[in-house]
């Protein structure tokens, strides 16, 4: 009985540290480097340090939250998988948020063009990635939910 209770639980194990490990990245970027730096730069000058850590961090968590939703499609928990479906769809809003800020972004001179149509993009990026961290930060409270749960039934 243990080991099969070990195997039903294991991909939500992994799940968790995944979670919380992108969902912890992004949240401690957004609240302590970026008013870091940008203290420190500047908006502009951080904003370009900002753009290529988000394409690092989109291209880590995209395969990320896709190899959640394989692992957890056939899960019981209807709600789990619409819930990422719902983080996997923000992730490609994000890539194509992102490819849509970069055409207005000069980084030989780090400097921005068409400026209005720059901060209405922007603030979809980052609606986007609010978005994604308050249902990140969800999921890994349903996920704990699910083991507690798992572990007291046995």
């Amino acid at each position: 009985m243990k080991n099969e209770k070990t195997s039903r639980s294991w991909p939500t194990k992994l799940s968790l540290i995944v979670a919380a490990f992108l969902v912890g990245g992004i949240t401690f970027y957004a609240a302590i480097v970026v008013p870091a730096a940008s203290s420190v730069w500047g908006a502009t000058d951080q904003g370009f340090v900002t753009r290529i850590v988000t394409w690092r961090f989109n291209a880590i968590a995209s395969p990320c939250w896709l190899l959640m939703l394989i692992v957890h499609w056939k899960s019981p928990d209807r709600f789990l998988r619409y819930l990422l479906l719902i983080l996997l769809g923000i992730q490609l809003g994000l890539w194509f948020s992102h490819r849509s800020l970069d055409v207005l972004l000069d980084p030989t001179f780090h400097t921005v063009q068409e400026e209005s149509s720059f901060y209405l993009r922007h603030q979809v990026y980052l609606w986007l990635t609010t978005a994604q961290i308050l249902l990140g930060w969800f999921l890994i409270w349903k996920l704990g939910n699910s083991l507690k749960r798992d572990a007291s039934r046995g």
